[in-house]
């Protein structure tokens, strides 16, 4: 017969052990978020060539399912299911991952945040839709949860560059002024879209007070460095079809702590991009024309 006491004082240690180890992963994670990196060079070649693969894929996608969003070149019933949800108003929303010749592309201490999400936003039109998104003065109260500021630096034709001051609310809040490039373009009555890229992205430290500054480009903590955002808009069924395909880099993850931090770190870019649309969406409900819904039924199959 086994001892009591000593199966007592295994059960608690056996309690201990994984309470123990993860209290020092969060430590160790507490530690990494805080802790200084660089991005380095190999860094920024993989990543651009994850981007660069990744807009030949959408390319060939098109040319081979003449869809403009990403859930209309899904194979049924994926396809007709996600149609449904979005005429239940909901957000959908897919992780995704670029392969280059279906291996995977290494990002040398990086990581890569891939993201689609489609909104139906109802009594809205192609025009309206995309002056909502070229509106930079009103994106403080827009987008109240990620943006503090915005300027509009240039401007030629339907080219913008664009300085927004975002920030994340978190335990410890950071705050970045991004530098954006963003390019427009009509491709006919029902489709337009907008292209987005990050072309510098500084951390600040300090915030909110005298000595408040930028910390060196590429030289922080390493939560925040590119931001490609690819957005289309589809008119069609008394509204449009809001997607946007958002591409993110931050810094690698340690091998010890990465099943503790992945999962939320991944996170993080999905609930963006579920607040970016759902915002745009308010934003045009003031100009919305009532009972507006989507319908599967002349989506292109």
């Amino acid at each position: 017969m086994a001892d009591p006491m000593y199966s007592l004082k295994r059960t608690r240690s056996d309690w201990r052990r994984p309470a123990v180890l993860a209290i020092l992963c969060f430590g160790l994670l507490v530690a990494f978020a805080t802790a200084a990196a660089e991005l380095k060079q190999d860094t920024i070649q993989a990543f651009d060539q994850y981007v660069k693969v990744t807009e030949e894929e959408r390319a060939a996608k098109m040319r081979k399912y003449g869809a403009f969003l990403w859930i209309d070149s899904q194979e049924e019933p994926l396809r007709h299911q996600f149609h449904e949800r979005l005429a239940r108003g909901e957000v959908v929303t897919k992780r995704l991952e670029t392969r280059d010749d279906n291996r995977p592309i290494r990002i040398p201490h990086g990581l890569v945040h891939h993201w689609v999400g489609t909104i139906f936003i109802p009594g809205t039109t192609l025009q309206q839709t995309m002056a909502l998104m070229e509106n930079y003065p009103s994106y403080p109260q827009l987008f109240s949860f990620g943006v503090q500021g915005s300027k509009v630096l240039g401007r030629e034709k339907e080219d913008f560059q664009v300085q927004l001051r975002m920030f994340r609310e978190a335990r410890s809040p950071v705050f970045y002024n991004v530098d954006l490039d963003d390019r427009y373009k009509r491709v006919d009555a029902g489709h337009g879209y907008r292209r987005s890229r990050s072309t510098r992205i500084a951390e600040l430290a300090d915030v909110g007070k005298p000595t408040e500054h930028e910390l060196p480009v590429g030289n922080d903590r390493g939560l925040l460095w590119r931001l490609d955002m690819d957005w289309s808009c589809e008119e069609e069924n008394g509204g449009v079809f809001l997607q946007i395909e958002l591409i993110a880099l931050s810094r690698g993850v340690p091998a010890i702590i990465a099943w503790l931090a992945n999962p939320y770190i991944q996170g993080i870019p999905q609930e963006y991009l579920e607040k970016v649309l759902q915002a745009m969406r308010s934003g045009a409900a003031a100009q919305a024309v009532p009972q507006a819904t989507p319908s599967s039924s002349s989506r292109p199959s």
